[in-house]
């Protein structure tokens, strides 16, 4: 299994927005992806940080978001709720609990 973090800072008096925004349009979305496990979003609400996390079953399944524009299209929805571009790194899983 393998996972795709995004870090970043939503602006001041966004959060509501953004949580809405991930709801509605975005996490259906990832959901629906040939190999999605699911998604979180984790929010920091002192702090304004915020996490989203997305499982897939394999390295292709996460990257296959990447190739096309599926990933940047996610982004792009973001972008206008945050501070600055948020940062995206993929992790192989490596123990995982339910």
């Amino acid at each position: 299994m393998f996972a795709r973090v995004i870090n970043g800072i939503v602006q001041l008096g966004k959060i509501d927005e953004l949580v809405s925004l991930v709801n509605d349009q975005i996490g259906p979305r990832v959901s629906q992806r040939s190999g999605s496990r699911g998604m979180l979003l984790l929010i920091d609400e002192g702090t304004r940080h915020v996490i989203s996390i997305s499982l897939w079953d394999s390295k292709e399944a996460m990257m296959d978001g990447e190739t096309g524009t599926f990933l940047n299209d996610q982004l792009s929805q973001v972008l206008p709720l945050m501070e600055e571009a948020p940062s995206t790194r993929n992790f192989r899983v490596s123990a995982r609990f339910e």
